[in-house]
């Protein structure tokens, strides 16, 4: 398995990385309280993560239902 792009969040709590543990891209959050856990979950690819200034979503690119997009993610 590979990870890519670790980005800390802005309030230092958590850490956001691309992986592909599941077999395509995916976004996790590794978070001191909770562990790690898969934050995109979907079965298209997902990239280039992005934290909004307060933490509490994440804007990131992906390929679906046949259209390149930019998505946004709660973090919680």
């Amino acid at each position: 398995f590979e990870e890519w792009h670790a980005e800390p969040s802005p309030d230092g709590r958590t850490i956001i990385f691309e992986g592909n543990d599941g077999g395509d891209r995916e976004l996790y959050l590794l978070s001191f309280r909770r562990g790690v856990y898969d934050l995109s979950n979907h079965f298209e690819a997902d990239w280039n993560p992005v934290w909004e200034p307060e933490s509490r979503f994440v804007a990131f690119e992906s390929f679906r239902e046949g259209h390149r997009g930019i998505y946004q993610v709660y973090t919680d």
